[in-house]
């Protein structure tokens, strides 16, 4: 939906979970499809923010709940389901509130708990998980990947060692201890 920046009335102030301000654009009244045979006629606000967002103060108006096992957007009343598809997108939050919401206070005293998902901090105790194999792996059996997945897992694998979740093989296995004759 294109933004008309003409229209700043900002009667509402949007926040996001980091407790920073979205600007907002105005409302506009649409029919939203999402599969159903009825159409949902909705007030949305135009918001500057890159993803679309509908929270369970719709699903609860319109009786849906989602299925998170099946992947399902369901009508209570009528008992149909729409059939959805997952993402790997994270989840984000953001709240309309008031300047002086005791909550949105209590999370700016806390910026720790809104941080990024991805961001990987330093652990708070000392317990270190190493496990030492010797020999082999039991069962394996090993496939290339295409060049386009293989560069993902790269630059993933990359990323987790930078941020210390992981760390690479320190000791190879040897293949000539993994050869011998069976007795008999």
């Amino acid at each position: 939906m294109e933004r008309n920046r003409d229209n700043l009335g900002r009667k509402t102030v949007l926040f996001a979970a980091n407790g920073s301000s979205i600007y907002t654009y105005g409302k506009r009244e649409l029919s939203l499809n999402l599969g159903f045979p009825k159409k949902f006629r909705l007030t949305f606000i135009i918001a500057d923010v890159s993803k679309t967002i509908l929270g369970k103060d719709f699903l609860s108006h319109f009786g849906r709940i989602i299925d998170m096992k099946n992947c399902k957007l369901i009508d209570l009343a009528r008992r149909v389901s729409v059939r959805g598809f997952r993402t790997s997108q994270p989840s984000t939050g953001v709240t309309s509130v008031f300047g002086g919401n005791k909550y949105r206070t209590l999370l700016l005293k806390l910026p720790n708990l809104v941080n990024s998902l991805n961001q990987v901090r330093d652990p708070c105790h000392n317990t270190s998980h190493c496990i030492v194999t010797r020999g082999p792996p039991v069962f394996s059996r090993a496939r290339r990947l295409s060049p386009e997945k293989l560069a993902v897992v790269k630059k993933e694998f990359k990323g987790m060692v930078e941020n210390g979740n992981c760390r690479p093989f320190e000791q190879c296995v040897e293949q000539s201890n993994s050869l011998r004759t069976k007795r008999p």
